[in-house]
């Protein structure tokens, strides 16, 4: 075939057998890009403003040991999916978990405003 159609019949399944060796690059991704996120949302949900240095702040505040926890669990759980399903394929329990990441990230941030 020519033309568009053609490209696509030809690179489509290239694309497709590439997906699995893509995986761990699009997962670090989404998991930093998660990492982020929800780092700004604790620390806005739990800010420090009475601190005599800055190290009270970044190691020992609240919200830093919210997000130590929150990444650990959000590390596991795809673990946990893969021992606890183990007939379903490991790239498909990677590409649910990398999905609904990129969707938490995606959710703005931006507090409610009160009337």
């Amino acid at each position: 075939m020519v033309g568009m159609p053609g490209i696509v019949e030809k690179v489509l399944p290239i694309m497709l057998g590439a997906l699995p060796a893509m995986m761990p690059t699009t997962a670090c991704s989404v998991y930093i890009l998660f990492g982020a996120k929800a780092g700004i949302v604790i620390n806005r949900k739990f800010p420090v403003f009475d601190w005599e240095n800055e190290t009270r702040v970044v190691k020992q505040s609240v919200s830093t040991l919210l997000m130590l926890l929150v990444g650990a669990v959000v590390g596991l759980l795809p673990l946990a999916a893969i021992i606890y399903f183990s007939q379903i394929p490991t790239v498909v329990i990677y590409a649910v978990f990398v999905i609904l990441l990129s969707v938490f990230a995606c959710i703005p941030y931006t507090a409610p405003r009160r009337a």
